[in-house]
């Protein structure tokens, strides 16, 4: 991983503008990069790509699939599968440039795309030279997701959990949901040691598949890879319960000795290593010289020109208000001035 000195812009897909009432692949994406290349910035950060049950990117419904919403009308446009009076909006949904109507554009684009199905059904080109050899190359995950999602279709997308018992224990865990601090996300068995191996193989073909992509992997809440907070399956918000819920010891070191072994050395890995932190957090990350984070507008207390280098520092993640959000509606005059001061 390049160690020298970078900037760039944290902005997600669906943030792009756009005339199909959300971001995409499509012209404004290559717009943006040459923008980042005009401003001579080198990273392009996004969140995750791949299909959500809800409007965050973190709902996933697979760790494989990418997002339906996300395909560029355009380019289906330009190969044949739309026309343009395919891509002419109808009336009935309004969209509004400030923010996504998740609910009118899930409705729309999935017409729209139900369409470019069906003309790439009668293009018989497209099933032999892009669809089969598509399939071939990612067997490994597509069949679990097409069964998945038709189980999923069929119990009116209901969570996994509230499936009918005959169906729910063949679903791959990694649906998020919840509320409050309990996300109800399945645990993973790291410390079974039957299935820790199969485990490690499945995060290795996440990986690599994710590398397809993008060039570094940013890891959320990477606590939890060293430690993880287990709550009941039936305990439902916060305050969680001592008695009930407990910290358990992740095989975070042998983790990402396999991961370095597997695919690569040194590991194109970044971590949120923010919040409380214990000692052990800290030494795994600096076991494995992997970057940590630093948030501008909350590091005032702790002097950003005191960052460390193997580290990358946000103005705000996607857990914050955008600059301009925080300028005009949260920064106190104080904060403001030392922001200035840094910048």
């Amino acid at each position: 991983m390049n160690s020298s000195r970078l900037s760039g812009i944290l902005l997600h897909i669906t943030s792009l503008p756009g005339p199909y009432g959300i971001g995409d692949f499509g012209p404004e994406a290559f717009k943006f990069v040459d923008f980042l290349h005009r401003t001579r910035q080198k990273v392009w950060q996004i969140l995750s790509l791949t299909h959500t049950a809800a409007c965050s990117p973190y709902s996933g419904l697979s760790a494989f699939a990418g997002h339906p919403l996300l395909i560029s009308f355009d380019k289906l446009y330009k190969i044949d599968l739309l026309t343009k009076k395919d891509l002419i909006i109808p009336s009935n949904f309004q969209f509004d440039n400030s923010y996504v109507k998740f609910k009118s554009v899930i409705e729309y684009k999935t017409t729209v795309l139900k369409k470019a199905y069906k003309n790439f059904k009668q293009q018989q080109k497209y099933g032999q030279d892009v669809l089969k050899p598509f399939i071939q190359l990612q067997q490994y995950w597509l069949d679990d997701y097409a069964l998945y999602m038709t189980i999923k279709e069929q119990e009116k997308n209901k969570s996994w959990s509230l499936w009918p018992d005959e169906l729910k224990y063949r679903c791959p865990p990694d649906e998020c949901g919840g509320n409050g601090q309990n996300w109800n996300t399945p645990i993973y068995h790291w410390n079974n040691n039957t299935k820790r191996p199969i485990l490690f193989k499945w995060w290795i073909k996440r990986l690599r598949k994710t590398l397809e992509t993008i060039d570094i992997v940013w890891i959320d809440h990477f606590r939890g890879v060293e430690s993880y907070w287990s709550i009941p399956v039936d305990e439902n918000h916060v305050p969680m319960k001592p008695t009930d819920s407990q910290w358990i010891k992740a095989p975070g070191v042998e983790f990402f000795k396999a991961i370095r072994s597997a695919l690569w050395d040194p590991l194109p890995l970044i971590v949120e290593d923010l919040g409380i932190l214990t000692k052990e957090v800290f030494d795994l990350r600096d076991q494995f010289n992997l970057p940590g984070m630093r948030i501008f507008r909350f590091g005032f207390l702790h002097h950003p020109h005191n960052y460390i280098r193997n580290c990358v520092a946000y103005k705000g993640t996607h857990d914050h208000p955008t600059v301009l959000g925080w300028w005009t509606q949260h920064a106190s005059d104080n904060e403001k001035k030392t922001f200035v001061t840094y910048i």
